[in-house]
């Protein structure tokens, strides 16, 4: 019994290493040399071979950091964009209700109305400060932060025409 294991054992053995020399040699000898068949570099990928997958440089990158991107067509910024967008509808509805209340204010001759137009005024300047912050250094929203400036310098010399009819 002892020899008869042994026997194909060692059967078992030869033909693993046969098997594993053939495709040795098949690799070695039988195989070309692959060619790549590129694909372009995109946005986000570099430049890969469709076969083999083996890539080569670097991804292009976006056209733009904020808007369509001239490359792939994709949005981008979406998320900076929303935000601004967030901002400035604060920024609106807190204007409104300013200029209601110190309407209301001014017809009534009450400085606690006037006071809380004051407080509206000041959430419309955070908001637009906000959304100033959010235009960061992008070249894109160079206009947009601009106006902003304005808007905010704007809002500050209201409150200190609301401020002074307060209080003299």
């Amino acid at each position: 019994m002892k020899t008869r294991i042994q026997k194909y054992g060692f059967v078992s053995g030869l033909l693993l290493i046969l098997m594993l020399m053939t495709a040795c040699g098949q690799n070695s000898t039988d195989k070309q040399a692959h060619v790549h068949t590129w694909v372009e570099a995109t946005c986000t990928s570099p430049k890969t071979c469709s076969e083999c997958g083996a890539t080569e440089g670097s991804a292009k990158g976006h056209s733009v950091q904020i808007g369509k991107c001239a490359n792939c067509g994709e949005p981008q910024g979406k998320n900076i964009v929303d935000g601004i967008k967030a901002k400035l509808k604060i920024a609106s509805s807190s204007h409104d209700r300013a200029i209601e209340t110190a309407q209301t204010g001014a017809s009534m001759g009450s400085f606690d109305v006037l006071e809380s137009s004051l407080d509206e005024y000041k959430k419309v300047k955070d908001a637009y400060q906000e959304a100033y912050d959010l235009c960061g250094n992008y070249g894109e929203l160079s206009d947009l932060k601009t106006k902003l400036d304005k808007a905010i310098n704007m809002i500050v010399g209201t409150n200190i025409m609301l401020w002074l009819r307060i209080r003299f």
